[in-house]
């Protein structure tokens, strides 16, 4: 795979377009947090919906990823920062009922407010995906080659910083059982994160139109990607990541609130997600682009079925084992999806670029929605059994740890598929890596010897 690069950009418009874009990503996060994550789950929950209803709901949000699919030739031959900004300002329309959901409940029922929130989340994270793949371009274009890698882990380091001060906050803010005017000052936080999203996008820079395609069909424009061998393999390992992490992942909040750490506990705990991501991104960014995919993909890929595995233990070991285990997923979780990206970009043909993009982006959050149907299914089975959350020794949450844990072994499998000629191996890279531990411990190892030698002599 040789990297296809065609950018278009001067570097001060490149420069100008990154800053640009990293502060509205950061905006996008805090209200994707209110309205399409962590925080939404409690508001279900809150609102009266179980672990059922939450894995359904993100079932609903990400299976919108197809609308992408549709958009695919539009996106391609209209302007990238014109597509996302009247896309994004249209989907955020959708967050107006949810704004108002309790007094929608109040009025209507709890099951008319849990449909609607449901519909309305859906319908915004649909309209959001739709814009994926002029975004993702429009971020391809803004970062040089050579600096990319670097370049994703500071975006993806700002933004999980703004991800941690949020969680936090709102942990804080909202206490153990939190009352609904909370909520509501939270929703509306929210929606003026999105209007600010869409304004700092404005000094953008948007490259020129490419046109080669203009007569080519819907299915041509999709099939290209699908039919090309080197991005194949890409696409398989992305649809096994994403339903290994779906089926356990938005339900870890929701376990501790049933564990009774409280709702504030709760989401300062998924907080340290973002931490691990702040702390280690930029690290594996410059991993990357020194030794490049190889080592990143296979080590974030052990620790994540590691982390998994751990997670056995958490009803045992209290909210702080949690802690330590959200750090660790979100350290291995935002590597691998800083090297996927780093692959993806590379491997692109760039006049099909949103097509692939698309095609990416549909693999991986179809499987992590089938992955959440799929978890809020198995823990409804476990309540039917008799199982709960505060059950002994086995409850219902721990067949979801073991199941994603065995399936993280697929796409460490699938990895292999995904070796370039210029990676260096895993080993080299471990070997260059834990020399300075090596050498510390070497260095203890012979203190004691050479203490006892000066005394002997």
């Amino acid at each position: 795979m040789s990297p296809q690069e065609n950018q278009s950009l001067s570097p001060s418009d490149q420069k100008i377009g990154f800053r640009c874009m990293l502060t509205s990503a950061v905006f996008a996060v805090i209200a994707g947090q209110i309205f399409a994550a962590n925080i939404l789950w409690l508001i279900a929950l809150n609102l009266g919906g179980d672990e059922g209803y939450i894995g359904l709901l993100s079932f609903f949000i990400f299976s919108s990823s197809a609308a992408q699919i549709f958009i695919v030739p539009l996106a391609q031959r209209v302007s990238k920062k014109k597509f996302i900004m009247i896309s994004i300002s249209l989907a955020y329309l959708f967050t107006i009922p949810i704004v108002f959901i309790r007094y929608i409940s109040l009025s209507w029922g709890v099951g008319s407010a849990l449909i609607i929130l449901a519909c309305c989340a859906t319908l915004r994270q649909m309209g959001m995906f739709m814009t994926t793949p002029s975004w993702m371009g429009l971020l391809r274009e803004v970062t040089p080659l050579e600096t990319r890698g670097k370049l994703l882990g500071k975006l993806r380091t700002s933004w999980q910083t703004a991800v941690i001060v949020l969680l936090v906050c709102t942990g804080l803010y909202l206490g153990k059982q939190p009352s609904w005017h909370k909520f509501q000052i939270v929703l509306l936080i929210g929606f003026a994160a999105q209007i600010l999203r869409v304004l700092v996008l404005a000094p953008v820079v948007s490259p020129p139109v490419r046109r080669h395609n203009k007569e080519l069909s819907w299915w041509k424009m999709i099939s290209v990607p699908a039919k090309d061998k080197n991005y194949q393999p890409y696409l398989l390992y992305v649809a096994s990541y994403g339903l290994a992490l779906g089926i356990a992942e938005p339900f870890r909040i929701v376990y501790l609130v049933r564990l009774g750490f409280g709702q504030n506990l709760a989401l300062i705990s998924s907080s340290l997600i973002s931490l691990g991501a702040v702390i280690t991104l930029i690290l594996w960014g410059k991993l990357a682009d020194k030794f490049g995919n190889r080592a990143v993909f296979s080590l974030t890929l052990a620790g994540l079925a590691g982390c998994n595995l751990l997670w056995l233990g958490v009803n045992y070991l209290g909210v702080f084992f949690a802690m330590a285990l959200f750090l660790g997923i979100g350290a291995f979780n935002f590597g691998n999806g800083l090297v996927q990206t780093r692959y993806l970009f590379a491997s692109l043909k760039p006049e099909f670029d949103a097509s692939y993009i698309a095609m990416n982006f549909l693999a991986i959050q179809l499987s992590v929605g089938l992955g959440s149907l799929l978890g809020g299914q198995i823990l409804k089975v476990g309540e039917s059994l008799g199982l709960h959350a505060t059950s002994g020794i086995l409850n219902n949450y721990h067949p979801l740890f073991i199941i994603s844990f065995l399936l993280f072994l697929i796409p460490f499998k699938l990895r292999t598929k995904l070796r370039e000629p210029s990676d260096a191996p895993t080993k080299e890279v471990l070997t260059v890596i834990t020399q300075p531990l090596r050498m510390m411990t070497g260095a203890l190892l012979y203190w004691p010897k050479s203490a006892k030698g000066g005394k002997e002599k």
